[in-house]
């Protein structure tokens, strides 16, 4: 939602001229990262096929996190087809609808009410839309919650982690979803305006924790099951928590400061996210 806000700020009339530089800052690193995490594939799966490959780069994308780069294109071209309709009372209408409906879709995929191929990159997809909408009306309006009460934000702030307990006691399913929803709302009230400044190490780094981090995520549970590693009575859970947190912003942080010596490296690994502003400009 936050993405989307910023995206369609700044790119309103050029929405198709920005279609064509995401191959740069999308696409690029999309396929690098999946060719590098085509090794982790092959020690998890010890083998690989033609068909594998095909939808390692598609639809099962072998980094499993860069599915929604994917998504994200078709997207882009959604909000082309959708930009003068904005306005419209029935879109803010069918954005509540669409919210409720990948809720309950959401849950009939994990409970295999709906069994089909590839029915998880669909629900995924269709669960991210309305927050993808959302951004879009809100950066079309111009609005933004701008809270100054103090009173508010406390009772946003309330509700923020209100809606992030009940979820988890919930479990996975279409109240959980809708939670996670208001959650982000009551997070936009609480820090109005939210950007990073654009020399940021945090704002490039968020690039890289997204491309690296379920691989992380993949090799730390390894190593733990196989070492049985419980401190104080700690579980495997509350460990793998920390120590993948810590370590996956480390490692994007450290990452990022390598790449900003090596500018095609960058290129094939972030889209060229840390170059000057003035090479941002000419390859993004």
């Amino acid at each position: 939602m936050l993405h989307q806000h910023i995206s369609f700020t700044y790119l309103k009339k050029t929405i198709r001229i920005k279609l064509r530089k995401r191959i740069v800052t999308l696409l690029i690193p999309y396929f690098t990262w999946n060719t590098l995490f085509i090794f982790l594939y092959v020690v998890q799966y010890r083998s690989i096929t033609l068909k594998d490959l095909l939808l390692g780069y598609t639809l099962t994308p072998f980094d499993g996190p860069m599915w929604y780069i994917l998504v994200l294109y078709i997207f882009f071209v959604l909000m082309n087809k959708c930009i003068k309709y904005i306005n419209n009372r029935i879109f803010k209408i069918s954005v509540i609808l669409l919210s409720i409906i990948a809720a309950i879709f959401h849950c009939f995929v994990i409970n295999d009410v709906f069994n089909f191929p590839y029915a998880f990159w669909v629900e995924r997809s269709c669960r991210m839309l309305p927050s993808f909408l959302t951004g879009m009306y809100f950066a079309n309006e111009k609005k933004s919650f701008n809270c100054t009460n103090t009173l508010a934000r406390l009772i946003s702030i309330i509700g923020i982690f209100a809606c992030i307990i009940f979820a988890t006691l919930l479990g996975d399913g279409a109240i959980a979803i809708l939670l996670m929803y208001l959650c982000s709302l009551l997070l936009w009230i609480v820090c109005p305006n939210f950007n990073l400044n654009y020399k940021s190490i945090f704002r490039n780094d968020m690039f890289l924790v997204y491309a690296i981090h379920e691989g992380i995520i993949i090799i730390t549970i390894a190593l733990i099951n196989k070492l049985h590693f419980v401190i104080l009575g700690l579980t495997n859970v509350f460990l793998i928590m920390i120590l993948e947190t810590v370590f996956i912003f480390i490692s994007g942080i450290v990452i990022d400061i390598f790449l900003k010596q090596y500018k095609y490296i960058d290129l094939l690994l972030t889209g060229g996210r840390n170059n000057s502003k003035k090479d941002i400009e000419i390859i993004n």
